[in-house]
């Protein structure tokens, strides 16, 4: 795994349980700090459109960690009866 992929992932684990008003805000917060992480030919990968809603960002910030080879965010992943954000994926992380 690319250090800056590296950085970014261990940004998410132990930024997981931070909390904002708006569940996807979590996620565009994380993709600013990464930024810095990221060379700057990589940067492009961070583009997500905030009109996307919370389950797209979801999903796209997991479909992100799987092209890495990063499944270890898939421990994290709720009972689906728990989860609370609707529409998403049985293996994505709310």
């Amino acid at each position: 795994i690319p250090s800056w992929a590296y950085q970014s992932i261990l940004l998410i684990a132990t930024t997981r349980e931070m909390q904002t008003s708006v569940d996807k805000d979590y996620v565009f917060g994380i993709l600013g700090l990464a930024k810095k992480f990221f060379p700057r030919d990589k940067r492009h990968l961070l583009q997500i459109n905030a009109g996307d809603s919370t389950a797209d960002v979801f999903s796209w910030s997991c479909k992100f960690l799987v092209s890495y080879g990063y499944l270890h965010f898939l421990s994290m992943v709720k009972d689906v009866s728990k989860k609370t954000t609707p529409n998403l994926p049985s293996w994505v992380v709310d």
